[in-house]
């Protein structure tokens, strides 16, 4: 596993936090410091259920080398196919939660945080050693941190962006960590 693919990966991962905490801020208006504290709440997260996934994975880790790189690459374009459809359906554009209660913001972490659990799957067939959870892990906290807060800020002020746009980047950001590894 490279260090290029868990960033990629973890951009993947950020631009959908990005995306959704924007729309669910523009409805329920809240404080920056708390905005930052619901921020790293989705980060951790999102790097525990990578990190669950990972471990999911090393548990069911084949003998043969190559069949967990054709593991690795159906589970990602699944995970792609996934947010791929999640694009175009109309009612799931415009979702907005009410993130101001903290119940409910959990509830978003952890069902965004699927998609972490999934891709950490596919990345535990990978990896192989221990630096690997935690080189995987690092970039994902960080960066899903800093672009959910952005999201949040966003929403606050009420500045649109293309969701579509930052979803195809998403996908696309997934298939580039697949043909990363594959190389």
């Amino acid at each position: 596993m490279r260090f290029s693919s868990c960033l990629l990966f973890a951009l993947a991962m950020g631009l959908t936090c990005l995306t959704t905490l924007r729309n669910s801020a523009r409805h329920a208006p809240m404080r920056l410091t708390r905005g930052l504290a619901y921020s790293l709440l989705m980060g951790i997260t999102h790097a525990l259920m990578l990190l669950g996934g990972m471990w999911l994975a090393s548990l069911w880790r084949f003998q043969a080398g190559s069949l967990d790189t054709y593991v690795f690459v159906g589970i990602m374009l699944l995970l792609a196919a996934k947010l791929a459809l999640g694009l175009f359906d109309k009612k799931n554009a415009e979702a907005a939660y009410d993130i101001a209660r903290p119940s409910t913001f959990l509830l978003l972490c952890i069902a965004l945080g699927i998609n972490s659990l999934i891709g950490g799957m596919a990345l535990g067939f990978l990896t192989t050693l221990p630096q690997g959870w935690l080189m995987a892990s690092l970039p994902l906290l960080l960066l899903v941190l800093l672009l959910s807060y952005v999201g949040i800020m966003l929403g606050r002020r009420d500045i649109a962006i293309r969701q579509r746009r930052w979803g195809l980047f998403s996908i696309l950001f997934l298939l580039v960590t697949v043909f990363v590894n594959l190389l």
